[in-house]
């Protein structure tokens, strides 16, 4: 069921809102180096361990998938890092809404940090651009089709400006390098 569409006034501050969001995405957040796995390294216990992860907060994407009704669907990340017969290893995973979870990248001491750069930039740059993105969808469509909103859309009395206020505040975290 579509909702309220958006004003012209805040069809204007969604062409802004577009606008900023991509050019956040054509800039790369700061990659994963050999001082940022020292520093983790600081943090572990000495010997032989296993920490299991916890899948995080959610992120947001759209599929693009033409087949696909829905189009948004959540996803959250988390690392099981362990060291065995002295060789450190971080194995990086995602969960989706319905629980299937996916092996995205394993790292073992001595690897090349690219597999851990490429994570790390997935996780920084898709959470709170992800929600930008969701909601200033939501703003166009009316729609919350991953029914992520406290109410209904229908119980809010102006949709479009709640979503571009969700927007808005996406990407005021993102600018200040909030994590999730």
């Amino acid at each position: 069921m579509s909702l309220q569409k958006p004003s012209n006034h805040e069809q204007g501050q969604l062409v802004a809102l577009w606008s900023e969001l991509n050019n956040r995405k054509r800039t790369s957040p700061k990659p994963f180096s050999s001082a940022d796995l020292e520093v983790l390294k600081t943090h572990i216990p000495e010997g032989d361990f296993t920490w299991g992860g916890e899948p995080g907060e959610w992120h947001v994407y759209s599929c693009g998938d033409k087949d696909c009704d829905r189009q948004w669907h959540l996803v959250a990340y988390y690392e099981d890092i362990s060291r065995n017969n002295g060789v450190l290893t971080i194995d990086g995973y995602s969960v989706d809404e319905d629980g299937n979870h996916d092996l995205d990248f394993e790292w073992h001491d001595g690897d090349d940090l690219s597999e851990l750069y490429s994570m790390s930039e997935e996780i920084q740059s898709a959470f709170f651009l992800g929600w930008a993105e969701y909601w200033i969808n939501a703003a166009e469509t009316g729609l919350d089709p991953c029914s992520i909103a406290i109410d209904t859309p229908s119980k809010h009395d102006n949709w479009p400006k709640f979503c571009i206020n969700a927007a808005k505040n996406m990407l005021v975290y993102d600018s200040k390098g909030e994590t999730a």
